[in-house]
Order: structure tokens, then C-alpha cells, then sequence
């Protein structure tokens, strides 16, 4: 079996997302300079994985993401699993959407939120 990270997407409250792609069977290598977000990516990826403490490091990361999702190619197949952030105080979520074989991934915030 093979499962390689495809991407990362952040939605917003109002569906806007940010995408993270990496390169299928290549070594990806993140750059950028201090406070870009970098050091969210491992806790986003354990929070999709079924973590469910909320670990995501960065006030603007946290005040403005409402949903984290990535995208997995698990043997030629994409997978999505995402979990909304912790509402009000808790630190903790333990829903989660998954979805295979994906087209216009960056649109499926409305299927999240029902």
C-alpha cells in the first residue's frame, strides 16, 4: 500500500480556501520565512488523521481556518478526510468528513458544513 500527502486546504467561514500541493513520488521541501505557517502543517495533518485535540500552532491560523482538510493518494485513489475547528472553547473535535475519489475539491465545503 502506498499513501502519499497530495494536499493540504484550509477553508475559510465563507468557502475561500488556501492550497498547499505537493508533488506525487518526490521529496517536497516547504520554505518560507518566520510566522508563513510552516510549523502548522504536521498538526494539521494529525488533526485530519483522527487526533482530537486541536494542536494547530498561530492565532491567524486558528482565528481565521473553519475547516482543515488534506488530501491523501492512497494507491491511486484520492482520499479527503477534514474536521472543522473546535467551536467555542473546546479544544477538541471528533467529527470527521471523508470523501473518495474527489473532483473540485476546493468546492466541498458545502458538503462539509451540512
Amino acid at each position: 500500500m502506498t499513501m502519499q500527502i497530495k494536499s493540504i486546504i484550509l477553508y475559510n467561514s465563507q468557502g475561500e480556501t488556501r492550497q498547499l500541493n505537493f508533488q506525487l513520488g518526490k521529496v517536497n521541501i516547504i520554505a518560507g520565512g518566520s510566522s508563513t505557517g510552516k510549523s502548522a502543517i504536521i498538526p494539521i495533518i494529525e488533526y485530519c488523521l483522527g487526533v482530537s485535540d486541536f494542536h494547530v500552532p498561530g492565532d491567524a491560523i486558528r482565528d481565521t481556518v473553519s475547516c482543515y482538510a488534506v488530501v491523501y493518494n492512497v494507491n491511486n485513489i484520492d482520499v479527503l478526510i477534514a474536521k472543522h475547528s473546535p467551536s467555542g472553547s473546546s479544544n477538541k473535535e471528533s467529527r470527521v468528513y471523508y470523501k473518495e475519489n474527489l473532483e473540485l475539491i476546493p468546492r466541498l465545503l458545502q458538503h462539509i458544513n451540512k
